[in-house]
């Protein structure tokens, strides 16, 4: 085995080192610029994919509106109105206005967590919370731990999570959409497509 002498090899510790000038980048082998043609096509491939991901957006709050209204009840076109708010603040904000004081937006449910095995030490208090977005109709509940505090916790996290994937889908819609988006519009088209 050869041993290396620190003072003869000082290659490892140089910092100036340069490459060599052989040395060459790599470059593209490409010896036609792309043609009109070419770009045409690029150009339709990019407008379907866009379309593609608004109709799957479409799709995703399609569903969630079909579960959410039901009727042409006055009750319901009131709710219509605060989910269009909700989008437009929402998307004009950038991030998702959660007030968790505000009765009109938020209720919180405690409940008996679900029956599980274990007799007398099962959970018999109201310990297990559902939090409700009103507005969208979206919910999260949790009861995982054995206080309704850290239950709550856990559920706003996991709504503002999910409120924040439904805001994602309007964002993908208002980004790829062709022509610009009126909210009120798309919302109504939605909800009869829906029903």
């Amino acid at each position: 085995m050869v041993k290396i002498d620190p003072q003869t090899n000082q290659d490892y510790e140089n910092k100036n080192w340069q490459r060599p000038k052989s040395y060459k980048r790599l470059r593209r082998n490409d010896p036609t610029p792309p043609t009109l043609a070419d770009r045409a096509g690029r150009e339709e491939e990019i407008r379907l994919a866009r379309k593609a991901r608004v109709k799957e957006a479409e799709g995703e709050i399609k569903k969630h509106l079909a579960v959410f209204f039901g009727g042409e009840t006055e009750q319901d076109q009131d709710r219509i109105k605060r989910y269009i708010n909700w989008v437009k603040n929402s998307l004009q904000l950038g991030e998702v206005p959660l007030n968790l004081e505000n009765c009109q937006e938020i209720k919180i449910d405690c409940f008996t967590s679900s029956v599980k095995a274990g007799g007398q030490q099962r959970q018999k208090s109201h310990t297990a919370v559902r939090v409700t977005h009103l507005p969208t109709n979206i919910f999260s509940q949790n009861q995982d731990e054995r206080f309704a505090d850290s239950n709550k916790k856990a559920a706003i996290e996991t709504l503002a999570q999910k409120l924040e994937a439904h805001l994602e889908l309007w964002r993908t819609i208002k980004r790829n959409s062709l022509t610009p988006v009126n909210i009120e519009e798309r919302t109504s088209c939605l909800i009869r497509k829906s029903n």
